[in-house]
């Protein structure tokens, strides 16, 4: 038996389907937290500059 994130699957037939499923949602998860957090990051980043400079880097 392979337990893998509370899976068990047997070592002869292990689904790769649901396997590729399951990293492929792993995959999207930390992609959208690293955007967050990207995200989270560029706005306190523009809080604390003036107004001036965030206009001209918008434009």
């Amino acid at each position: 038996m392979i337990s893998l994130f509370g899976f068990h699957f047997s070592d002869s037939a292990i689904p790769s389907r649901e396997l590729a499923e399951l990293i492929v949602f792993i995959l999207i998860n930390l992609i959208a937290l690293f955007f967050w957090i990207a995200t989270f990051i560029f706005i306190l980043s523009f809080q604390r500059s003036d107004s001036c400079r965030f206009k001209s880097f918008v434009l």
